[in-house]
């Protein structure tokens, strides 16, 4: 230890690494000057750092001579190319070159006002251990004060955030990652409601552009929001706005979204407000879940209570009416009438009958209870019989194409029901078609049997729903009695033997309902 170093330990306490180098380090050669020239505000700046187990820096006069402790070595790396130990002694400018432009005006800011400054979390890259590293920092810089209270060096208290953030950016990745492939739409809005973040599920349900959509709002001329009465809905009663007003989640709110051209969308949402540390709303999340379908089933099961309920009144009305009077000519029964009312009330209970039956078929093939009775029948034989009633009635022909061997193994019964039900419908919403043509061939190793009219055809898109539970066709403004059970009911005996339903139709042309039936016995 030479006598400089001696002398040094008079002025410099600390013990470890730092205070070691800082007495031995020649500090003649900066505008310091020795050690023991220095002064009392330095010395004791210099000695704090030095003691203290937090990371600490020190900028000292105009080339800002930099002093650090032991704790500061691990921000400023170790490795070949770090700053450590030529940043011990040297101008701020020299070590800082990659980020001067950033830290000097903050620092003659502080020795020029004499206030301090402080920052959380702030991403300042530096080199060490020979690269260029994202650093976050926490750090304040504090006027070390000298004659008269003016500063003459800066006192830097930090910490590096850089690893509390890599955790955070990474959750926060992650939570995209999960939300980007949700089967539900999920949304997050500032607190103006603008949207910040929607996940692709939420562009698919809503069928916007992922580019525009941030640029929606509730009111926009091309996508609003109503409540389920139709009435609009403005942007405080929107469930995010709630959320986020109240503080409090919203569940399962439902509304409808109108879009010009469009069919109107049903949605139910659940929001929550977004709340940060302190207690303050900074936005809200929303999940997005498409219920129209859902809707649209209500408003058919709706609509059949009310058909179902119309056709069960009708019959039973006549029903009462004719038992009414059989009631008055249950003493004379020798009346003409008697026979007359009789038939009416027959064919009214038969009505009921049908309409029950439709309805058991219906609940029987919902709940997977349709038992079927297999045989191996002559199709020809079917064809006949099923088409026999339409035969009778006059009004139209019936012409039958089939091969007379061509056999079946499937329960005739339920096959017999399809064909009828296929073949009334042809009557009923074809009425002025002269003939109607029915068809059974072998295809490969399945029999299509098919049923056509030259009727008005069916609009594209009934089609898609023909054969829904409850759906009735009433295209051309047209309304027809039933309960829109018949293709239901046919398409799920076809599904069950194993076959496919279907229809083509072209408008003004006619249309032509088949149904494909496995050859082989199972």
């Amino acid at each position: 230890m030479d006598n400089e170093t001696a002398e040094a330990a008079n002025y410099i306490y600390g013990k470890g690494e730092m205070s070691n180098l800082i007495r031995s380090f020649d500090w003649s050669s900066t505008m310091l000057g020795p050690i023991n020239t220095w002064p009392a505000n330095l010395l004791t700046s210099v000695n704090l750092l030095l003691d203290s187990s937090f990371p600490m820096f020190i900028w000292w006069g105009k080339d800002k001579i930099q002093f650090y402790n032991n704790a500061y070595l691990k921000i400023l790396g170790t490795g070949v190319n770090s700053k450590h130990p030529k940043a011990l002694g040297q101008k701020g400018e020299d070590t800082w070159q990659e980020i001067w432009p950033i830290i000097s005006p903050m620092i003659e800011g502080v020795l020029t006002t004499g206030n301090s400054v402080y920052l959380e979390d702030q991403l300042i890259p530096i080199y060490r251990n020979g690269k260029l590293d994202d650093v976050y920092w926490t750090f304040s810089y504090n006027p070390i004060r000298g004659v008269q209270g003016v500063p003459e060096g800066i006192l830097v208290v930090c910490t590096e955030t850089t690893r509390t953030n890599q955790l955070l950016q990474q959750n926060e990745q992650q939570l995209k990652r999960v939300m980007d492939h949700m089967a539900e739409g999920v949304g997050i809005t500032d607190t103006s409601g603008q949207i910040i973040y929607s996940n692709p599920m939420a562009h698919q349900i809503l069928d916007t552009n992922s580019e525009r959509f941030p640029e929606r709002t509730s009111n926009s001329p091309e996508w609003y929001n109503i409540h389920l009465d139709g009435t609009p809905m403005a942007d405080s009663e929107h469930p995010t706005m709630v959320a986020m007003a109240t503080k409090k989640p919203v569940f399962n709110y439902e509304l409808a979204i109108e879009r010009p051209g469009s069919r109107r969308m049903y949605l139910t949402m659940n929001a929550a407000p977004i709340i940060d540390i302190e207690g303050n709303v900074t936005g809200a999340v929303g999940l997005f879940t498409d219920i129209t379908e859902k809707k649209e089933l209500e408003r058919r099961k709706d609509d059949f209570i009310s058909v179902a309920s119309h056709e069960l009144k009708t019959p039973i009305t006549s029903l009462k009416m004719a038992l009414q009077i059989l009631e008055r000519l249950k003493n004379t029964p020798t009346s003409a009438a008697l026979p007359k009312m009789i038939d009416q009330a027959g064919r009214s209970v038969d009505k009921v009958i049908s309409l029950i039956d439709s309805l058991l078929n219906a609940t029987r093939m919902n709940e997977g209870q349709l038992q079927l009775q297999k045989k191996t029948f002559a199709v020809i034989d079917l064809l006949r019989t099923s088409s026999s009633h339409i035969v009778a009635n006059g009004k139209h022909e019936v012409h039958i194409e089939c091969d007379e061997s061509l056999q079946l193994h499937a329960d005739e019964h339920r096959i017999e029901q399809v064909l009828i039900n296929l073949l009334n419908n042809a009557v009923k919403y074809a009425p002025d078609s002269p003939i109607i043509y029915l068809k059974a061939e072998q295809q490969s190793e399945f029999v299509r049997i098919s049923v056509r009219d030259t009727g008005p055809g069916i609009p594209a898109e009934k089609i898609l729903h023909l054969f829904d539970r409850h759906y009735r066709a009433d295209f051309s403004g047209t309304q027809y009695s039933g309960l829109g059970l018949g293709l239901y009911i046919s398409a799920e005996i076809i599904k069950r033997h194993g076959g496919k339903i279907g229809v083509h139709s072209d408008l003004g042309k006619g249309s032509t309902f088949w149904c494909d039936l496995p050859l082989s016995v199972n």
